[in-house]
C-alpha cells in the first residue's frame, strides 16, 4: 500500500505524480473482463498487460500487479486511469456507475489515486486498429479489452504531453 491519497483526480492532476521513474496503469472495465495497460516511465507510451476475468479475486490480483512494478522492478505505480463509458451526451449512465462502483470496491482500497477518462470510443478505436492489423475475429476477441485499455491510457498520456507543451 502507498501513502498516496486514494482520491479521484482530474486527468490534468496526474502530471503532479510524474517523477521519471513512475508508471500509470490503465483500465478498461467491462461486464466480464478488465483490460489492463501500463505506461512507460517517461509517460509517453501505453502498452498492453493482460485481460483479467471478473470471476477472479480482484483485490489480490491488482496487489500482485502492483508488487511486480513497485517491488521487483522498482518503477512504482502512482495511479490508475480508468475508462469511464459516458453517454453520447457526456453524462454518467448505468454502465459508468458500474465502473465507478468497481473502482470504489477494488481500486480505492489499494490507496492509489484514480483518474477517469472518457472512453466512449476506446473499444471502437481498438477494434478498428486490430481489423487494420488483419486479425481474425477470434484473435480480436482475445486482445480487444487490453487494447482498449491501451487506447484509454494513451489518450491520457497524449493529453498530459499536450498540456506540458503549452505551459
Amino acid at each position: 500500500m502507498t501513502n498516496i491519497d486514494a482520491s479521484v483526480l482530474q486527468p490534468s492532476e496526474l502530471k503532479n505524480l510524474m517523477t521519471g521513474k513512475t508508471r500509470l496503469i490503465g483500465l478498461d472495465v467491462g461486464e466480464r473482463r478488465v483490460g489492463i495497460s501500463v505506461s512507460d516511465t517517461a509517460w509517453s507510451i501505453a502498452s498492453p498487460v493482460e485481460v483479467w476475468d471478473m470471476k477472479q479475486q480482484p483485490l489480490q490480483h491488482f496487489k500482485k500487479i502492483l508488487d511486480v512494478y513497485n517491488l521487483q522492478w522498482r518503477q512504482p505505480i502512482v495511479g490508475f486511469v480508468v475508462g469511464l463509458p459516458l453517454s453520447l451526451y457526456g453524462e454518467i449512465g448505468p454502465q459508468a456507475e458500474k465502473v465507478q462502483k468497481f473502482c470504489d470496491r477494488v481500486l480505492k482500497p489499494l490507496g492509489y489515486p484514480i483518474a477517469y477518462w472518457d472512453e466512449r470510443m476506446s473499444t471502437h478505436g481498438a477494434g478498428r486498429a486490430l481489423t487494420e492489423a488483419d486479425m481474425s475475429r477470434k484473435q480480436k476477441s482475445e486482445v480487444i479489452d487490453k487494447m482498449a485499455a491501451v487506447f484509454i491510457l494513451q489518450g491520457v498520456l497524449d493529453f498530459l504531453k499536450m498540456m506540458s507543451n503549452h505551459e
